[in-house]
């Protein structure tokens, strides 16, 4: 028999199975260990994301709070300065307890003082808006909720979340006038404006009857018929861009109007050729966009002409907020209850027994064109002010406060 070689010992496998056991059971073991820890700090790590959930849902409670209490209760009233402290608890002085845990909430008007880097970076619409910057907490399982956001020990807070938001609403541009035109004005035929008789407004209200800017000119031909208080007014440039919308509230007027919302409408025109709008069931906010959507410049620079449309509408029975980014044509029965707004040029030459209850505003941004209200003779074209229907669109549209586009913050912690 030969005798066994060196390189058959190497190839001899008796043996093996046991340190491979051995190494086998060791990572298993590795593994299990590893299991049994994670698991062990699994149950603290759902917790604090449950925790952080639920001090992220105050937070929002706070915000849903502080719209209600400036709906209801005003915190600061509408108009107030930032002179005028927020009451309690909209000065972040109290924690409102909400299951195991609360919020505070701080409500300031603009202009909005910079707190840090983050905290109300989004500029105000108008004065009207508030920034609320709310906190919630949520405290470890057994510790009380204190009244005081101070008084919560370190040791008991489980979750902490910082939300700010600002608040918007759709502004009451109150014009002075039912027929408000940054440029001259024509009347002809049967047409009517009246604001001596403003109906729905606060006892006294007087307003005028044609308001144009300064240069311009009022012009009557035929029966037409202008009252107010005084019938026909001229006001600075500078009086009447305070009751016209500024690019940033355009902006979130088309935000609005392209949210989806009930009685929201938007149309973006695909040229500046003439089109005929079909307003059949569309009361409320209906924006009609520049050509393409194209932005509007900051002024005092004026918009590319070729970039506003030119709307025509041939009778309507509506109500709400008819906002035109250009030219605005109106003939035949045209009844609307609400605020009719158009970046440039309006014609109105209506006929049947229709009226526009509310206000008509024309900013004239680019064409010298005069805006006419013309009637023929079988019909007229008549603007009644009403404040009411100017401030809610004849019911359709809303007078709360709003999250406005954009300006939903949450701060690190």
């Amino acid at each position: 028999m030969r005798p066994p070689t060196v390189l058959m010992a190497f190839r001899d496998q008796r043996g093996i199975a046991l340190p491979l056991a051995m190494m086998v059971l060791v990572l298993l073991t590795s593994l299990v260990a590893a299991l049994v820890a994670m698991s062990a700090t699994e149950p603290l790590i759902t917790a604090n994301l449950k925790a952080g959930d639920e001090a992220l849902g105050l937070a929002e409670a706070g915000v849903e709070r502080s719209i209600w209490g400036l709906n209801n209760v005003g915190a600061p009233p509408a108009g107030a300065s930032t002179d005028v402290p927020a009451p309690a608890p909209y000065d972040a002085s109290q924690l409102l307890a909400l299951g195991r845990g609360g919020y505070t909430m701080s409500l300031t008007a603009p202009p909005l003082p910079p707190v840090g880097t983050w905290a109300c970076a989004t500029a105000p619409l108008g004065s009207d808006d508030r920034c609320v910057v709310a906190t919630g907490y949520v405290v470890r399982p057994s510790a009380p909720v204190p009244a005081l956001p101070g008084a919560i020990p370190q040791g008991d807070l489980a979750g902490r979340r910082l939300l700010q938001v600002a608040l918007t609403k759709f502004r009451n541009l109150d014009p002075p006038g039912p027929l408000n035109v940054a440029g001259s004005v024509q009347m002809k035929g049967t047409s009517d404006v009246n604001g001596a008789s403003p109906q729905n407004c606060p006892p006294g209200t007087l307003k005028a009857g044609v308001t144009v800017t300064n240069g311009n000119t009022i012009t009557t031909q035929g029966n037409a018929q202008i009252l107010g208080s005084p019938d026909q007014s001229y006001v600075d440039p500078s009086e009447f861009n305070k009751f016209t919308f500024t690019n940033k509230e355009m902006g979130w007027l088309k935000q609005m109007a392209q949210s989806g919302n009930t009685n929201m409408h938007y149309i973006q025109p695909t040229s500046n050729s003439q089109f005929t709008l079909d307003m059949t069931d569309m009361n409320g906010l209906v924006f009609v966009d520049t050509v393409k959507g194209a932005a509007l410049p900051n002024p005092p620079a004026l918009p590319n002409e070729g970039d506003l449309p030119s709307v025509k509408i041939s009778g309507m029975n509506n109500s709400g907020w008819l906002v035109v980014m250009g030219s605005l044509t109106m003939d035949g029965n045209i009844t609307y209850r609400g605020l009719i707004y158009a970046l440039n040029d309006i014609s109105y030459r209506g006929t049947g027994n229709g009226s526009i209850y509310g206000a008509v505003v024309s900013t004239n941004i680019i064409d010298t064109i005069a805006t006419a209200v013309d009637t023929d003779t079988l019909g007229n074209a008549n603007i009644q002010y009403d404040c009411a229907a100017i401030a809610n669109g004849g019911g359709y549209i809303p007078q709360g406060y709003y999250v406005a586009p954009g300006s939903w913050r949450e701060a690190s912690n």
